[in-house]
């Protein structure tokens, strides 16, 4: 959920894992914030390789991401991937739900999203 378009290298087709997205509380509640954090472990920070397929999705999610964010601002790579149209990163427990119900719309046993 940290993932920022700084960290992606569709050229080479790689990204990088350098931060995680925690929050206090839900975003949605007044007090909720997000935080980002580095890796744990030293192993937690490392070089991810995209397949071809992946890298033309991500090229065409910030094309349609770009599009969408023009009424609001410009499209930078500080800008997380995943995120509202303001910008404010999505709480990681929406996008679990959000998860878990295509796993079960599917058929699939339930796995986190990292895994899948």
């Amino acid at each position: 959920m940290a993932l920022k378009w700084k960290h992606i290298d569709l050229g080479l087709s790689s990204l990088g894992v350098s931060a995680y997205l925690s929050v206090t509380q839900s975003l949605n509640k007044v007090e909720g914030r997000a935080l980002v954090q580095e890796p744990k472990t030293a192993s937690g920070k490392r070089r991810v390789a995209l397949s071809a397929s992946l890298a033309l999705v991500l090229r065409q999610y910030r094309e349609a991401q770009e599009a969408m964010r023009m009424s609001v601002g410009e499209l930078t790579d500080e800008n997380y991937v995943c995120c509202h149209l303001d910008g404010a990163p999505l709480d990681p427990s929406t996008v679990s739900h959000a998860f878990a119900k295509v796993l079960r719309r599917a058929g699939l046993p339930p796995m986190p999203p990292y895994m899948a």
